[in-house]
């Protein structure tokens, strides 16, 4: 069995990170996105309350009553559905990833070569 070189074992280890830090990421910007409709009309909630009359003895209930409709939003996805999304966006940018250092490493080898080709032949 073949060792992994220096460069390939530094690899694996950002490849760890990113699967934990990324992974928690994707997750974290898929909540986010989920809860935004409700987010949002909560806060409209809480500024029209913030700039209504304070001398108004209806503010508060009408802010219960808008609070009460902000909570009646749905969620975009569930949160399965966000554990998914993030798992597999975590795979595929990993993997492309993967793939452009290698793209990246090939190009240079083959300029190398083409260099070395060319001084020998001087």
């Amino acid at each position: 069995m073949k060792r992994l070189n220096g460069w390939q074992r530094i690899g694996v280890i950002l490849s760890v990170a990113w699967i934990i830090g990324g992974g928690l990421w994707l997750l974290h910007l898929g909540t986010e996105d989920a809860i935004a409709p409700r987010v949002s009309y909560m806060h409209m909630c809480s500024e029209l309350y913030q700039h209504s009359d304070p001398a108004d003895e209806h503010r508060y209930e009408r802010n219960e009553k808008c609070m009460h409709k902000a909570n009646a939003i749905p969620f975009l996805h569930t949160d399965e559905e966000n554990i998914i999304a993030a798992a597999v966006g975590t795979v595929v940018l990993l993997g492309l990833a993967w793939l452009l250092v290698y793209a990246l490493v090939w190009i240079a080898r083959w300029i190398r070569t083409g260099f070395k080709q060319n001084a020998s032949q001087s």
